[in-house]
């Protein structure tokens, strides 16, 4: 799958008024998943106004507990 095609994927996704599973953004900031696949979701994000929150909660959170 190419970037693009992922792009186009996770847009797909959003016309169909489904957003990506809330375990795809925890296993981005665990580092476990593929590069491209955080680009993809990122991607996404920036175009999701209901999942910018969740994914700023989550860098948040990440952010505060890198820390300790």
């Amino acid at each position: 799958m190419t970037d693009k095609d992922g792009r186009e994927s996770y847009r797909e996704t959003l016309e169909k008024g489904r957003c990506p599973e809330k375990e795809l953004f925890i296993k981005a900031f665990l580092d476990e998943t593929g590069q491209r696949e955080k680009m993809n979701l990122i991607d996404y994000v920036l175009i999701c106004d209901r999942c910018v929150m969740e994914f700023d909660a989550l860098r948040e959170v990440t952010e505060r507990t890198k820390d300790q």
